[in-house]
C-alpha cells in the first residue's frame, strides 16, 4: 500500500484536483485501517466536489466503524440528499 499512497501523493502534486486519485488514495487509507486518514481524504475531496454522493457514503461508513451512529446517519442523509436529479423518484 505504501507504493499505491506514494504514487497517487505523486499524481496529487502534479493534479491537485483529481478527484479519482484523491478517492482512490482515501480507501487505500481505509484499507490501511487509518479511519481518521480516511476519513480526511475524503473530506479533501468533497471540499473540491461536494456533490459527491457516494464520498457521503463512504464517509458514513468510516463513521459506523467508528461506532459513531449519529455522524453516520448525518452523512448518509447527506448523500442521499445530495444524489443525481436522475436517481430521484
Amino acid at each position: 500500500m505504501a507504493q499505491a499512497e506514494k504514487l497517487l501523493r505523486e499524481v496529487l502534486a502534479a493534479t491537485p484536483k483529481n478527484l479519482s486519485a484523491q478517492n482512490i488514495l482515501a480507501l487505500t487509507r481505509l484499507k490501511e485501517g487509518d479511519l481518521p486518514a480516511a476519513k480526511g481524504e475524503y473530506l479533501r475531496s468533497l471540499a473540491l466536489d461536494p456533490g459527491q454522493f457516494r464520498v457521503y457514503g463512504m464517509l458514513g461508513t468510516i463513521d459506523l466503524l467508528s461506532k459513531d451512529l449519529d455522524a453516520a446517519e448525518k452523512e448518509y442523509t447527506a448523500g442521499w440528499r445530495s444524489r443525481p436529479a436522475s436517481w430521484r423518484r
